[in-house]
C-alpha cells in the first residue's frame, strides 16, 4: 500500500471518498467457511518492523525477497522504509540489501521471485523497474519507462517481465508493459486505466492484469470512480481478452499452468466502504465464481497446481472489527477458514512456495514479516 490523497465529493447529500490508488480503511463483515488445515504463521525477530509492501518467494520458498515503501511521516527511528531485504534460508534470516546504497533505497511498490529465485524483479513509484538475476544480491535498473510503478511480476522462468503503472488523473504512462528480453526492451500492451497488479504463469504463456478503475478520474457526477477490469493474455502477452467480471480488483495471482486464477477486490470509493468478494476462475480465466468471503481484500497467492489459496485483508480498526484477518483454501477455493495462527494485522501481501506448505505474510505502517512454521 502506498501513501495516497483523498478526495472528497457530496453527491445526494452524502459524502464520499476516493482514494488515487485505494484507502484501506473500510469497515466489512466477513464469511467463513471450515476446512481441514491451516498454515501455522510465527512472527520473524530476525528482521524487525518496517512499512512492507510486497512479498515473494521462490517455487521451494528458500529465496524470499520483501521490498518496503517510503512513508513521509514515519516518526519511529526503529521502523525501516525505502529497502529491500532478502532470504536464502526459508525466511529465517534476512539481509538488508539496499542498506547504505542510495540506488536502491527507494519507494518500492511491488516485488516478484522467479521459480529458482534467481530472478527477481521490483518496482518503485514515481521511477523503474529494477531487476536482480543474482537471487537478489545485486540489482540495475531496466530500460522500463520512468513511471507510476505499482505492481510488478516475473514469470517462474524468469523470461517475462510485467509492469503495471497508474498515475489518477492522467493517461501519460498508466499502463500495461511487457518485457519479453529480461528488461532490455519494454512494450505497452494496454492503457489508460488505474492498473494495480499483475501475475504470469510459470512459461509465460499465461498473463492477468487488474484494473481497480477503468477510468483516471472519478465520475463528475457520482464522485466515484468505476469499477475495474481484469484482462488474460493466452499467447506470452502478444493479445489480451477483458474478463467478464467487473469489480474495484486489487491484486491477482495465476498458477503454474495458468489454469486457476484468483483475484481479490474491494470498493474504498465510500467512507465507509464497501466490502467485496474473491473471485476464481478455473479454466484460465473463461469463465468466474464469486466467492462470498466479503471483505477488505489486498493481497493474494495460489500454489502451482491451484489447490492452496491464500487472500489476506487490511485491519481498519475498532470501526471495522471483523477485518484484517488471513483467509485460506486448501481444496482449489472451493472452502475457506480463517487462519488463527495470527491476529489482525494490517496485511500487504502473502505469498507461497510452489507447493503451498512455506507461506510468509507481511503487513504495513511499521508492520511485521510473519514465516509458516
Amino acid at each position: 500500500i502506498m501513501k495516497y490523497n483523498l478526495y472528497y465529493f457530496t453527491h445526494n447529500h452524502q459524502s464520499k471518498r476516493v482514494a488515487v490508488f485505494c484507502n484501506y480503511n473500510i469497515p466489512c463483515i466477513l464469511g467463513q467457511k471450515n476446512i481441514e488445515r491451516q498454515t501455522i504463521f510465527k512472527q520473524n525477530t530476525n528482521i524487525g518492523s518496517g512499512y512492507f509492501n510486497s512479498i515473494s518467494i521462490s517455487a521451494t520458498g528458500k529465496y524470499q525477497t520483501t521490498v518496503q515503501r517510503t512513508q513521509d511521516d514515519n516518526i519511529d527511528p526503529d521502523c525501516k522504509m525505502s529497502s529491500i531485504w532478502i532470504s536464502n534460508d526459508n525466511g529465517a534470516t534476512w539481509i538488508n540489501i539496499s542498506e547504505n546504497i542510495s540506488e536502491l533505497t527507494k519507494n518500492w511498490t511491488s516485488i516478484g521471485v522467479s521459480s529458482s529465485g534467481q530472478y527477481q524483479v521490483a518496482s518503485f513509484q514515481p521511477g523503474f523497474i529494477y531487476l536482480s538475476e543474482t537471487y537478489g544480491t545485486t540489482w540495475s535498473k531496466t530500460n522500463s519507462p520512468e513511471a507510476s510503478w505499482y505492481g510488478v511480476a516475473i514469470s517462474g522462468n524468469g523470461n517475462y517481465l510485467l509492469g503495471a503503472s497508474n498515475l489518477y488523473k492522467s493517461d501519460f504512462n498508466s499502463n500495461i508493459y511487457l518485457s519479453s528480453d529480461n528488461g532490455a526492451t519494454w512494450t505497452s500492451k494496454l492503457n489508460a486505466k488505474l492498473w494495480l497488479n499483475c501475475s504470469i504463469s510459470y512459461s509465460g504463456q499465461y498473463m492477468a492484469v487488474i484494473a481497480f478503475s477503468d477510468s483516471n478520474e472519478v465520475n463528475p457526477e457520482t464522485g466515484i470512480l468505476p469499477v475495474g477490469s481484469v484482462y488474460i493474455s493466452n499467447n506470452y502477452g502478444d493479445t489480451w481478452n477483458q474478463a467478464t467480471i467487473k469489480d474495484y480488483f486489487t491484486n491477482v495471482a495465476i498458477s503454474e499452468t495458468g489454469k486457476y486464477i484468483l483475484v481479490c477486490a474491494n470498493n474504498c470509493n465510500y467512507g465507509p466502504a464497501l466490502p467485496r468478494p474473491l473471485y476464481l476462475s478455473s479454466d484460465f480465466g473463461v469463465n468466474w465464481k464469486s466467492i462470498d468471503l466479503p471483505d477488505t481484500w489486498i493481497s493474494v497467492s495460489i500454489s502451482q497446481d491451484g489447490k492452496f489459496q491464500s487472500a489476506v485483508s487490511y485491519y481498519q480498526g475498532a470501526d471495522a472489527p471483523s477485518t484484517g484477518y488471513v483467509y485460506e483454501s486448501s481444496d482449489y477455493g472451493n472452502t475457506w477458514t480463517k487462519n488463527t495462527s495470527v491476529g489482525q494485522d494490517e496485511w500487504t501481501s502473502v505469498a507461497m512456495s510452489a507447493n503451498g506448505q512455506i507461506r510468509s505474510l507481511v503487513s504495513s505502517m511499521c508492520g511485521n514479516l510473519y514465516n509458516s512454521v
